[in-house]
């Protein structure tokens, strides 16, 4: 005597299932690793910019945008010269030279370049007084590599 099988499935639907399952299952793999991709690529690049504008500055460039529509830029391109402040208005305005710092402004010795030059990936200082606006700030800084592996410099953040 032969049992009957109370419910039968076609072949189809036995094997639509898996089928179903596995194609998702590629789709969140793909998924993943187009995402990983993509973020490394987007870091590469991100570092790269990074290492190219440390090495285009020079030495120290601040920029502080003032309430409205008013800015101010700081460069020092040569170690031994103070920092020369423009004004501008805008952000297409041209620049005017305002003044020279009277205090030498090292930048390898500020809280945010100590603080970049030590972490291996973004981090924030403490609170500190800023060199040029005496205000309380805090600093997030990153540290720059170069092709070689050394340190090129630290691209710091400040909030006021």
């Amino acid at each position: 005597m032969i049992a009957k099988i109370p419910f039968y499935r076609s072949l189809c639907l036995i094997l639509l299932g898996p089928f179903v399952v596995l194609v998702l299952m590629l789709t969140a793999i793909i998924l993943l690793l187009s995402f990983n991709t993509g973020s490394r690529a987007i870091a590469e690049v991100s570092d790269n910019l990074l290492r190219e504008t440390v090495e285009r500055i020079g030495q120290a460039v601040g920029v502080f945008r003032y309430p409205g529509n008013e800015g101010e830029l700081r460069i020092k391109l040569k170690p031994e010269e103070n920092r020369a402040r423009y004004k501008f208005t805008g952000i297409d305005g041209a620049l005017r030279f305002d003044s020279r710092e009277n205090k030498m402004f090292d930048p390898r010795l500020r809280p945010w370049y100590i603080a970049g030059q030590t972490a291996t990936t973004d981090t924030w200082t403490s609170v500190y007084i800023d060199f040029g606006t005496l205000e309380l700030v805090a600093t997030r800084a990153r540290r720059v590599m170069g092709m070689d592996g050394e340190i090129e410099g630290v691209a710091p953040r400040m909030c006021l």
